[in-house]
Formats: C-alpha cells, structure tokens, sequence
C-alpha cells in the first residue's frame, strides 16, 4: 500500500527525503510516467529555460512580461530558497499547502515506487507541477531545468514553443563536462527540431556550440549579445541600459535591481516575449509595466538597509557580483558574510574576490548542511591566505548579527557565495530583528 501524505508538511518532508540520482537513469521514463498521468500540462505553451546562471531571473521576468500583457503563466524554477512551494506558481501565487498534498498523493497512487526512492527528486516535482498546470490551466509554462538540460527531467515534455539558454559557466563540471563546449552542449540538449532558441551569445565557445546544434536541429536562433543591450548605467536601486531587438531599437529600459547582471537576463527574457506576443500586445507601455513588476529574490536583493542578498555560488556567479558591488557608489565599508558549499571551487571564488579588493572584512560561516564548507576548512583556508581580510566565525546568524551591530550608516553588508546561505538568512532573520 503506497503512503499518503495527510498535508503540507508532511508532503514537503517527504519531497525532501527523495534521492537525488538513482542507478540506471532512463529519461524515456519520466515520459511515459507523465503520459500515464494523462499528459498534465499539455495545453499550456511550454517555454523551456536551461544555461548556468540566469535562468531563475530569466523566468521570473518573462513571466512578469507575459502578465503585463494579460496572459496568465505558471512558472517552476529552481531551487527554493525558504520553503519548496516556491517552485511552482501560477500568475504570482505559490501552490497551495493543500494542492501540493493532493498532487504527491496522487503521484504516489499512480506510481508507488516513488515511496520506495525509485523515483528521483526532480522528477516527482516535475510530475507536480504538471498537474498544478492541469487544475490551473495557464496559456504559458515557464520550465526551469535542473542542473542539466539533455538528461534533466524537465526535458522529458515533447512539445515546446520555445527554448532559452541563459549564459553557459563553469558549474556542475564533473557531471557536464570538462569544457564550456562541452556543458554548453548538455544545456541545448533541450533544443527541439524547428523550435525556436534564444541563447547568450556572450561566451565563443559555448555559443558555437549552441549554434551547430540548433543548425543541425533547424532550429531558428536568437542571439542576445552585447550588440542587444548596451550603456548599462546603475542607480541607487535600479539600473538603467538601451535595449536593441526585433520590435524596438534604443528602447531604454528601468530595471528595479541593483544587479549589473540583469540586464543581460532582462534583455534575453525581452526577446524571448516578443518571439512569443505580437508588437501590437507587447507594446512599449505593457514593457515598462512588465519591468517594474520583476522580482527575483536573492540577486541583489536589499533584504535590510545596507544589507544586499546575492546568490552567487560559482565563479560566473562572483564575477557578476563583483561588477555589481564595484558600482554599488558605496561611501563607506564593505562587508562580506560567504559561505559555500564543499563541491563548488570556493577557494577560486574567493581569491577572486581577494583580488577585487572590495571587501575591508570578509566572514566565513559554514552551515549546517553536510556539504557546506566546514569550519576546520575556513580556517585552513585562512592560514594559507594570510594576505585576505578573512576570519572564521562559527555561526552564521550571530555572525550576521555581529556585522549588523558594527555596521556605520554609510556601509554595506553583502552576503553570498550560496543559495543555501540566502535561504538560511531569509528563514531566520526578519526586518523587526533589527
């Protein structure tokens, strides 16, 4: 007899506890499991979004787009950063404690193996929000893959409108590949014959490797280079660059984030809606209004005065990040709280914020996750990099709150190096703490 999950709780715990891989891994199954389901979901205009970094801003926004032109969206992205709903939402609103129980039960019902751990994480989440589109019944899905593209669960769906990849870096090696051509071509695994593709034409390599697959698929590409956003100014909480597409040419654009990095996303997620709306219903007016309402926590995020949140978790993700804070205007300190997790190459993306010489004092904190970076480890680290203005604290929240207490009314505390770390801050800190 298969489990059955009695509510919200209880369904997210027993998500959480499903393998991540199992042996044998077939992708045709995943198929077949969501034909047995009835096909969920198959009405809905699939956009199907893979690269390295990018990708959760690149949903978010394109979502706001389509929602400023009155279409109604789902969208599944990953990971959460607080609470597992976070990844399935239609038109704004998270699924339901209530809708995530029914749907794990009747996964569980279909499917029993998936209560013994024959089934992976990512593909019961997938099953999911199926039929979360299925009851809600949106024009669009928003399809976030994993950390892959070709064997990601996410690419089991057959019929897609439309294929995004964001820019291609360094993650995740050991299972794409050894070189950017190589992860490149795991991510246009996702391509399908004729479908359309939007790609960051940012890095040589990976984008030849994007384009011979998309020639060999005939599939019409849509490059976004630095030819399509250009004069790239930061304000205080927002910045400002010219955007050159297919509808507009010099439209200029106001991004409410402080994060240098989006307008690359925000200019790809631009060209994806008009590949997918008309210039009459995307016009420049349903543009602003679809900007202003982008949201994606945790880039850049001003989570207190003087306290910026970014998930930067690899060295594409740092270097971005360093740009940002480099034009932050700050007149005071800087302050950095970093963790990171043991399989990402910490020490690189730290020396390369040694470099950037940002930084007046830099915390290590390990959380309590079993990949985090250890303590033990920060202060090996430490002793071999004396040069760095590190030091090792051993929890994380006193840490934060020790920064908060020295921190002058001209400085700024950033904290990254982790989704784990942005999750944690957010779920344990709230504004009235301070």
């Amino acid at each position: 007899m298969s489990k059955s999950m009695r509510n919200g709780d209880e369904a997210a715990a027993f998500l959480s506890e499903l393998p991540r891989f199992v042996p044998d891994y077939q992708p045709h199954k995943v198929t077949d499991a969501w034909r047995r389901l009835g096909s969920p979901g198959a009405s809905c205009t699939l956009v199907h979004v893979a690269g390295t970094n990018g990708k959760g801003s690149v949903c978010a926004c394109l979502s706001s787009l389509l929602r400023a032109a009155g279409r109604t969206v789902g969208v599944n992205t990953s990971p959460h950063l607080t609470d597992i709903r976070e990844r399935f939402v239609c038109n704004g609103e998270e699924i339901s404690p209530e809708e995530l129980t029914r749907h794990t039960n009747r996964i569980l019902e279909v499917f029993p193996e998936a209560g013994e751990g024959k089934m992976t994480f990512s593909e019961v989440l997938l099953l999911i929000y199926q039929l979360f589109l299925e009851e809600h019944r949106p024009a669009y899905s928003i399809l976030e893959t994993g950390m892959g593209g070709r064997l990601d669960p996410s690419n089991a769906l057959p019929e897609k409108a439309l294929c995004i990849l964001t820019r291609i870096g360094e993650d995740h090696m050991e299972y794409l590949g050894n070189t950017l051509g190589e992860v490149a071509a795991e991510k246009a695994g996702i391509l399908r014959p004729g479908c359309p593709v939007v790609y960051s034409d940012l890095v040589p390599e990976a984008s030849a490797v994007i384009r011979s697959a998309a020639e060999a698929l005939s599939c019409p590409v849509y490059p976004v280079s630095e030819n399509t956003f250009s004069d790239v100014v930061r304000g205080q909480k927002s910045i400002d660059f010219s955007l050159h597409t297919r509808y507009y040419s010099n439209k200029r654009l106001t991004v409410p984030s402080g994060a240098l990095y989006q307008a690359e996303n925000v200019s790809i997620a631009v060209t994806a809606a008009t590949l997918l709306l008309p210039k009459e219903i995307l016009t420049e007016s349903v543009l602003d209004l679809g900007l202003a309402r982008f949201r994606w926590a945790a880039r850049m995020e001003e989570i207190f005065p003087g306290v910026i949140l970014d998930g930067a978790h690899n060295p594409d993700g740092v270097g971005a990040l360093l740009q940002s804070v480099a034009a932050d205007g700050c007149a005071g300190e800087r302050r950095l709280l970093f963790a990171a997790m043991s399989d990402k190459p910490y020490e690189r993306m730290l020396r390369d914020i040694g470099d950037a010489a940002l930084f007046s004092e830099i915390t290590l904190v390990s959380l309590p996750l079993n990949r985090s970076v250890t303590v033990p480890a920060w202060k090996a680290f430490t002793e071999n990099n004396p040069d760095m203005p590190c030091r090792v604290a051993d929890d994380a929240a006193g840490a934060l709150r020790e920064l908060m207490a020295r921190r002058g009314a001209q400085d700024r505390i950033y904290v990254a190096g982790s989704l784990y770390l942005a999750g944690f801050v957010k779920e344990n800190f709230s504004h009235d703490q301070f």
